[in-house]
């Protein structure tokens, strides 16, 4: 699961950097979750996941402002996690979690109804320490469940966001409001983290299934058939890939359920790697441009 270093996307017409390119069509009600995968909402969804990247030539800063969000809080932090029963490459009961993610806010109105929205944005895999915890796929219970399991690793970095966003008053002071809508995403690594969360948020009952929405890119399987049985659809996830994403077949014995998702196109041969989401940006933009089709699989 690597990260995506390109800083531009080579096409026939030449090079096109992520800070130039745009959703032109975006509505405040396409931020609202829904049953029915929208692309405008999901080529959005996947600049702010491949945002959340260093080194991609812009900051999640300039793409928040671009739509007209407010910084919540930027989690940077790399810790060690004890878990008794973890053990990976000699360190046991160690899960080494690198987590970086983005919590912006916006206002939004349609029609009668307004409030909050809040945008979640996890990296993917990016250095060697997420490596680490891509490797650390024994299973472990879901939220004191012994029926449901789910990787380790991923487990331990959603653990690590919620505790440390839960101690931003900002965040905890929007999130208690009932009108607060989410809008969950990430690529990879990322994807399985934002997943988990959204799993966590409606299994504790601190949030409805109207008021969450995720979309992932390429993501890999986080849990077992019946983590798939319980949490399908207990809010809306749009699960993008393309059939030459090489994550799709990275799934262990205890995490074997992946949601079929929707397939966005080929992986091509432009960017080299098939898991990069710049060529998921790619292939949304042609949706959005009429030259290609996505199909809904779910």
């Amino acid at each position: 699961m690597s990260g995506c270093g390109d800083e531009a996307i080579t096409t026939e017409e030449g090079n096109v950097t992520l800070s130039e390119m745009r959703v032109d069509d975006l509505q405040e009600s396409d931020l609202t979750p829904q049953s029915a995968f929208n692309s405008q909402t999901a080529l959005f969804s996947t600049y702010a996941a491949a945002s959340a990247y260093e080194d991609l030539g812009f900051s999640f800063e300039a793409f928040a402002e671009t739509f007209d969000y407010a910084k919540v809080a930027e989690i940077d932090k790399e810790i060690l996690v004890m878990d008794p029963d973890s053990d990976i490459l000699g360190l046991t009961s160690t899960i080494i979690v690198d987590l970086q993610a983005y919590v912006y806010k916006r206002w939004i109105q349609i029609g009668d109804e307004a409030g909050w929205h809040i945008l979640i944005a996890f990296r993917g895999t990016a250095g060697e320490v997420d490596v680490l915890t891509d490797a650390q796929a024994t299973h472990t219970t879901f939220s004191n469940d012994p029926l449901t399991t789910v990787h380790r690793g991923f487990w331990a970095s959603m653990d690590v966001f919620q505790e440390e966003i839960l101690e931003d008053a900002t965040y905890t002071e929007i999130f208690q409001e009932p009108t607060t809508r989410f809008l969950i995403v990430g690529h990879s690594l990322g994807g399985a983290i934002a997943e988990l969360y959204a799993a966590k948020l409606i299994n504790e009952g601190q949030a409805t299934k109207e008021q969450i929405s995720v979309y992932t890119i390429g993501q890999p399987a986080v849990g077992d058939p019946e983590f798939g049985t319980v949490y399908k659809d207990a809010f809306f996830h749009h699960r993008m890939y393309h059939e030459d994403d090489p994550i799709l077949f990275t799934a262990t014995e205890s995490t074997v359920y992946l949601d079929s998702g929707i397939m966005v196109g080929e992986g091509g041969d432009d960017l080299g790697d098939g898991h990069s989401s710049l060529i998921y940006i790619q292939n949304l933009e042609s949706i959005e441009e009429g030259t290609q089709d996505f199909i809904d699989l779910r």
